[in-house]
């Protein structure tokens, strides 16, 4: 198994923003807490940041960006239905 780099996540990261069509730190997009040797997925909401989960792996949660991203992807676009 390859070893996931941080910079792999981040560029992951910024791929599902993409998707989403937020910049970073606006409503609606993802961003990285890093804490206790671990990572975290955070959402930023009209509320504050919610948090997606808790501290994991680079590896989980690289994959976890990646199902969110395909989730996106395959999903009907509001506009369209």
């Amino acid at each position: 198994m390859k070893r996931t780099t941080i910079k792999q996540v981040n560029e992951a990261l910024a791929c599902l923003n993409l998707h989403l069509g937020v910049k970073p730190g606006e409503k609606g997009s993802f961003c990285l807490q890093g804490a206790y040797g671990g990572w975290q997925l955070q959402r930023h909401a009209e509320c504050g940041i919610v948090s997606i989960g808790g501290f994991k792996s680079k590896r989980e949660v690289y994959e976890m960006i990646h199902t969110i991203a395909y989730g996106v992807l395959i999903a009907p676009r509001r506009d369209t239905v």
